[in-house]
């Protein structure tokens, strides 16, 4: 026995020190796979630009940089080509994080207008307006009090994701979109009327405090447009002798659909989509 224990062969198996670039390795794979869930949520958001930019980053970065990798550990040379495969990849990986963060962002930036527009529409969600050029792919020269706001794809039930335009502009525009509108046949052209203030009164007292504002909503005007315009993006216009432009029909039980809202007095327009 004593011999056995003197015996090199039934020495202590001694496990082989990790090298440095194998901890990195694994540090690195560990923090993919930690914020692989964060990442899938994010091309959810705008899939149909993020999931097409998604192929480019995984081809670079299980296939090209894995190889330039190889290539330099088992000739010891090529090193800036695989500094160029890593950049490559780095740079991919961003541009096709990037849209859900345009599409979140820059709601009171005008210079993201077309930017914010492209990303809905061809990331988001098509839409019937976008064909018709409603909103325009370029702002007017002449505008102010520039509000636009878009929102991300979900994975939710009942969930449609909406775009806000709210600006005041001059009558050109106005009368521009209004025939782009009068010749869509997926909008009904309705001119919305004063209240009688004894109603107006009537109606201010169904609502709390919080709300009163609610009761100055035009009928054709959706709510969560109202809201939208007020309370978020703080218009305060007088709607009495708007024109609503509703959907002719529901989009669905808990979406009424694309529509807009001009009014000629204070030169504000309003699209939702």
């Amino acid at each position: 026995m004593e011999q056995n224990l003197q015996n090199p062969a039934y020495a202590q198996y001694v496990q082989p020190e990790i090298s440095p670039r194998h901890k990195r390795l694994r540090r690195t794979n560990i923090g993919c796979a930690a914020s692989l869930p964060f990442v899938m949520f994010l091309l959810i958001m705008t899939a149909g630009i993020s999931l097409r930019l998604a192929l480019p980053v995984l081809i670079a970065g299980l296939v090209i940089v894995p190889l330039c990798s190889l290539l330099h550990e088992k000739t010891g040379r090529f090193r800036p080509l695989l500094r160029i495969a890593q950049t490559i990849a780095v740079g991919l990986l961003a541009a096709a994080l990037s849209p859900p963060f345009i599409c979140l962002t820059g709601t009171r930036n005008p210079q993201m207008y077309r930017l914010k527009w492209f990303v809905y529409t061809n990331g988001v969600r098509e839409s019937a307006f976008a064909k018709n050029n409603i909103p325009p792919e370029k702002l007017p020269e002449i505008h102010k009090d520039y509000y636009f706001r878009t929102e991300p794809d979900m994975i939710a039930q009942d969930y449609t994701p909406c775009a806000f335009l709210f600006l005041h502009t001059d009558a050109d525009t106005l009368n521009q979109t209004a025939e782009r509108l009068d010749a869509y046949s997926g909008v009904i052209r309705e001119q919305n009327t004063p209240p009688d203030p004894e109603d107006l009164a009537e109606r201010e007292a169904g609502y709390r405090a919080d709300e009163a504002y609610l009761a100055h909503r035009p009928d054709a005007l959706p709510p969560f447009v109202y809201q939208e315009l007020v309370k978020k993006a703080g218009f305060q216009d007088d709607l009495s002798n708007a024109v609503i432009y509703k959907p002719a029909k529901q989009a669905n039980m808990c979406y009424v659909g694309s529509g807009a809202l001009i009014n000629y007095e204070t030169g504000l327009l309003v699209i939702w989509v």
